[in-house]
C-alpha cells in the first residue's frame, strides 16, 4: 500500500491538468495526471488512489466508460471518482455517471475553494482507511464495511452542503438562491404569481477591511448573515451570492410596496454597528430590486435586473 496519498487526475487537455494542479497544492499528497482514459487505466493497475477526477468528454474512451472498467477491477472498485465537466448533464446522462460510479459532479471552471474541500475530505478518509486497515484483523471486516457505509453517507451530506453553501457565512450560496428562485418561478407562472428578488451589496466593506485587516471583514460577512437571516420572514430566502453581495428571494410577494418593505426590514438589520470585528465598523446596504414578470421571466433576466438596479443606486450612494 502506498503510504503517500495520491489522487489521480484525469483529462486529454494538458491546460485543464495544470490548473487542477495549481488548485490542488496541497502537502502530503501526490498529485498523478494522466492524458486519457487509457492512461488512467494504466495508473489504476500500478496503485491505490485516494480520489479519482476524471474529465467526462474525453475522445477515444471518455470518463464514463473508464469510471466503469475502474470499477469492475476489486482492488478499484471504491475508488471515489468525481466526474469534472463544463456542462451541468441532463438527468439521463448524471444517472449513467452515478452508475458509472461517481460519488460527485464539479462544473468547470472549477471554483478552488469547493475543490480542495472536497479533496481534503477524501484525502482524510483515505488516510483513516489505511490505518483502519493495517490494524485490522479478519473478525473486524464486517464492522469495517457498516462503518464506511455510515462514513460515505456522512461525507454525502457534506459535499452536497458545501455545493450549496458559502463557506463562511453558512449562507445558501449563488447556485443556491439560482435554483431557488427557478423554483420559484417555475410554481408562480401557472397561477400569474411574482417572485421577486432583492440584491444587497455591503457598501463600505472594503474600506473595513483595508482598515482593519481581512479577519475583520470575515467577522463582519458572519454577522451579517446572521443578520440577514434573522430579518428573512416566511417563505423568503436568504443567500450569499457573492463575497461581499447577499440575495432576499421572495416567492410570491403581495404587491411592490411589499417587495420594497421586505428590502427596508433588511437594510435596516444590516445598518446596525458591527462588534465581532473588534473596534466597531459602520457600513451600509445598498440594494437592487427586480420582480416578475415585469422585470424578466427567468433567472437570468431577472437576476441582470437587480444588478443594474443595484448598480443604479450605488452610483447615486446607496439612497434609495
Amino acid at each position: 500500500m502506498d503510504t503517500l496519498p495520491a489522487i489521480l487526475m484525469v483529462d486529454d487537455n494538458p491546460v485543464n491538468l495544470f490548473a487542477l494542479k495549481a488548485a490542488l497544492d496541497l502537502s502530503g499528497v501526490e498529485l498523478v495526471r494522466a492524458g486519457s482514459g487509457a492512461e488512467a487505466l494504466r495508473q489504476v493497475l500500478q496503485r491505490d488512489f485516494a480520489l479519482i477526477l476524471m474529465d467526462v468528454n474525453m475522445p477515444g474512451m471518455d470518463g464514463f466508460e473508464t469510471a466503469t472498467l475502474i470499477r469492475q477491477r476489486q482492488r478499484s472498485s471504491r475508488t471515489p471518482i468525481i466526474f469534472v465537466t463544463a456542462h451541468a448533464p441532463d438527468s439521463v446522462k448524471q444517472l449513467e455517471g452515478y452508475a458509472a460510479g461517481a460519488v460527485d459532479y464539479l462544473f468547470k471552471p472549477v471554483d478552488p475553494t469547493i475543490l480542495r474541500s472536497k479533496v481534503q475530505v477524501f484525502v482524510e478518509l483515505y488516510r483513516h482507511n489505511e490505518l483502519k486497515l493495517k490494524a485490522a484483523a479478519m473478525e473486524a471486516a464486517n464492522r469495517q464495511l457498516e462503518h464506511d457505509l455510515s462514513t460515505q453517507a456522512r461525507l454525502a451530506e457534506q459535499l452536497a452542503h458545501l455545493t450549496q453553501h458559502d463557506l463562511l457565512t453558512g449562507l445558501p450560496n449563488r447556485v443556491a438562491a439560482e435554483q431557488r428562485l427557478s423554483q420559484a418561478l417555475g410554481a408562480a407562472q401557472p397561477g400569474g404569481q411574482g417572485v421577486a428578488v432583492v440584491l444587497i451589496e455591503l457598501d463600505g466593506f472594503s474600506s473595513v477591511v483595508d482598515t482593519l485587516g481581512h479577519a475583520a471583514g470575515d467577522a463582519l460577512l458572519q454577522e451579517a448573515a446572521a443578520r440577514l437571516r434573522g430579518a428573512a420572514q416566511g417563505q423568503e430566502f436568504a443567500a450569499c451570492v457573492a463575497h461581499s453581495e447577499f440575495a432576499l428571494i421572495l416567492p410570491d410577494p403581495a404587491d411592490g410596496a411589499a417587495v420594497v418593505s421586505a428590502a427596508r426590514r433588511v437594510v435596516d438589520a444590516l445598518a446596525a454597528p458591527y462588534t465581532a470585528t473588534g473596534p466597531v465598523a459602520l457600513v451600509k446596504a445598498c440594494v437592487g430590486m427586480a420582480a416578475s414578470p415585469v422585470d424578466g421571466r427567468d433567472v437570468a433576466s431577472l437576476m441582470k435586473a437587480a444588478e443594474e438596479a443595484l448598480a443604479q443606486n450605488r452610483r447615486e450612494g446607496c439612497n434609495g
